[in-house]
């Protein structure tokens, strides 16, 4: 009886002892799988964010950045001047197509960042702040669509990316401004210090 009770509990702790070695073996196996994933994800991430920096970057795009920035820049009051040129049409439908391009670029980039596409620190320390740049820019021309056109949602993303991101991107600025009036006072040689902080 006892020798069976031996056998029987030798069988059940090698059981046991299988079970939880099988356990452990997928535990590892899934936690492995996960990483992999990750890895995968976050390679995907860079490389979305690459292409859109690449995009961004690249020189047929020049001309169409030229007519926005021109179109978009107000110098006064002539918001409602370039609002009436856009809206009868005096800019030109290239120019009109190069503008809308260059603003949809930007929803499309803004909307990658939303969802969680891009890579977030690259973004964050790159593409962020030429996004926000050009939204201040386009913001006049988007508040006015917005109004006349009854639509709320025009560009949402890109407001939505844009106050993720502001609050980051003015504590890079700060920690710049702070290294820059550090190296000033070690007398390293500086190009340009802002000293109005």
């Amino acid at each position: 009886m006892i020798g069976g009770l031996l056998v029987l509990s030798y069988a059940v702790f090698a059981v046991l002892d299988a079970s939880v070695a099988t356990a452990v073996i997928a535990g590892l196996a899934l936690i492995g799988a996960i990483w992999t994933i990750r890895q995968a994800d976050a390679s995907s991430r860079r490389a979305l964010t690459a292409a859109y920096s690449a995009r961004w970057d690249h020189p047929e795009l020049l001309e169409a950045r030229v007519v926005t920035s021109d179109f978009l820049r107000l110098d006064g009051t002539e918001e409602d001047a370039r609002w009436e040129e856009w809206n009868k049409e005096l800019l030109g439908a290239a120019k009109s197509i190069q503008v809308m391009a260059i603003l949809n670029f930007w929803e499309e980039v803004a909307s990658a960042f939303n969802e969680g596409l891009l890579d977030d620190a690259w973004f964050r320390s790159n593409l962020a702040w030429t996004l926000e740049d050009n939204w201040a820019r386009a913001a006049w021309f988007i508040r006015r669509y917005r109004r006349e056109d009854k639509n709320a949602s025009f560009y949402s993303e890109w407001q939505i990316a844009v106050e993720a991101v502001e609050d980051d991107l003015a504590e890079q600025s700060a920690q710049g401004r702070r290294r820059a009036i550090e190296a000033l006072t070690r007398s390293e040689d500086l190009l340009y210090v802002d000293q109005a902080t």
